[in-house]
């Protein structure tokens, strides 16, 4: 008969880990249990799968500190949990049982709906926020983007949002401030014609014409600039209306093949990345690997943008690159 353990945190766990996504099960865990019980949990499943895997299997399990201490133990326990799984150990596992069922939450299907309508709502207000942003971008900027050329964009992307906002604000500017200009597309110069009248003699207009060309004005172009400020002081009387959130975007290859968005992002999303947008990309690699492969185009925020390149985050082989925009004629990023 197997041994059993009373531990509420590791029975609910138990029971719900091939029911729910680690996504769905990872708040729930973090806002229901306090950390004693989070810690405790970790400590006894950790020594149950001592006695059966090798060190060699398991990961090493940091003491986790600070504020964030308990959503980075709730990680810890799901990914032993994943390791569990993934070796067919759940009968060799004593029996998690509960002792006092007011340490269980409640689960049902309208608490799951209320989670992913919760991570929807987050998601569409981050990119309505992104929205405005590029709508006082194209406003501000120095030249009107046609119809025709807003289509086009949108059609190459593949989304309704562009990650323009990555090259707009740089915190690397000396004196706090982030001074964006645009240059303008120059147009040929017209070289005036020697063209005369009937008449008029070729001496007559060629210095007819040199008045005109030294009599005419001196046109200065003016350069039109946008200065966004980063100052913190909370006493400021002057508030921005609306919040503009850099980006950084990254291009992800050498994944499986049968790996898809969703997959992907929930992955990210249980090792605290927030994922502005994700997308099927082209690899690249070489024309013989490409077909056994798939990359994806994933757009965070960009002070998360170090979390993406921590090498113990991915397996071997995988390759992050940051995205490669293409350069448009007039010299701006696409």
């Amino acid at each position: 008969m197997a041994k059993v353990v009373i531990n509420e945190f590791l029975c609910f766990t138990r029971h719900n880990f091939e029911k729910l996504t680690v996504s769905q099960l990872k708040p729930v865990l973090s806002n229901f249990y306090n950390e004693s019980d989070i810690c405790d949990a970790k400590d006894v499943f950790m020594k149950d799968l001592q006695g059966l895997l090798s060190s060699d299997i398991l990961p090493r399990m940091p003491n986790r500190q600070g504020p964030n201490k308990c959503k980075q133990s709730v990680d810890d326990v799901l990914r032993l949990f994943t390791i569990a799984d993934e070796q067919k150990l759940w009968d060799s596992l004593p029996r998690y049982v509960a002792e006092d069922l007011s340490k269980i939450p409640f689960l049902n299907a309208d608490a799951v709906s209320t989670i992913n309508l919760s991570k929807r709502l987050e998601a569409m207000e981050q990119r309505m926020s992104f929205l405005e942003c590029t709508m006082v971008n194209m406003q501000d900027s120095a030249e009107p983007i046609s119809d025709s050329e807003a289509k086009s964009s949108y059609n190459n992307s593949g989304q309704m949002l562009r990650d323009t906002c990555q090259d707009s604000v740089s915190d690397d500017d000396a004196g706090g401030w982030a001074v964006v200009a645009r240059r303008k597309k120059r147009e040929p110069s017209k070289q005036p014609q020697n063209k005369h009248k009937p008449g008029t003699s070729l001496h007559q207009a060629s210095t007819s014409q040199s008045v005109a060309v030294h009599n005419k004005p001196p046109t200065t172009h003016k350069k039109k600039q946008k200065v966004f400020g980063n100052n913190a002081s909370k006493d400021s009387a002057m508030k921005a209306g609306v919040k503009i959130v850099q980006k950084s975007v990254v291009h992800i290859d050498n994944l499986s093949p049968d790996c898809t968005e969703a997959l992907l992002k929930d992955y990210l999303l249980s090792e605290d990345v927030p994922v502005l947008s994700c997308y099927t990309a082209k690899s690249w690699l070489r024309d013989e690997e490409k077909e056994q492969v798939s990359a994806f185009r994933v757009c965070v925020p960009a002070e998360h943008r170090h979390l993406l390149f921590n090498p113990q985050l991915w397996s071997p082989g995988v390759i992050i690159r940051d995205w490669k925009f293409k350069q448009s004629q007039n010299g701006s990023q696409a």
